[in-house]
């Protein structure tokens, strides 16, 4: 993974808890609210990838966003579970 890349992923995870903290400052959301907004962001990402995966000129793509998408979820799951203790 680059240096590019991680800062980008960095940006996003940042760019996610601004969007939240915006949001509660709005409206308080019921129940557990940050653990349905990264169940919902993954089932996005697993769903493109199911839509672009049968397109054979998309094959590139994927395989390079592949190493995104992991650390994205795994920082996505970890944070997850980090708010919920």
């Amino acid at each position: 993974m680059t240096l590019i890349t991680l800062v980008r992923l960095n940006e996003t995870l940042k760019n996610r808890q601004i969007f939240i903290q915006g949001y509660e400052s709005v409206r308080k959301p019921e129940g557990d609210h940050v653990r349905e907004l990264v169940c919902f962001v993954i089932m996005i990402m697993i769903g493109n990838y199911v839509h672009h995966a049968s397109n054979p000129l998309e094959t590139a793509s994927l395989i390079e966003g592949q190493p995104y998408a992991h650390f994205f979820c795994a920082a996505m799951t970890t944070s997850c579970v980090d708010s919920a203790h």
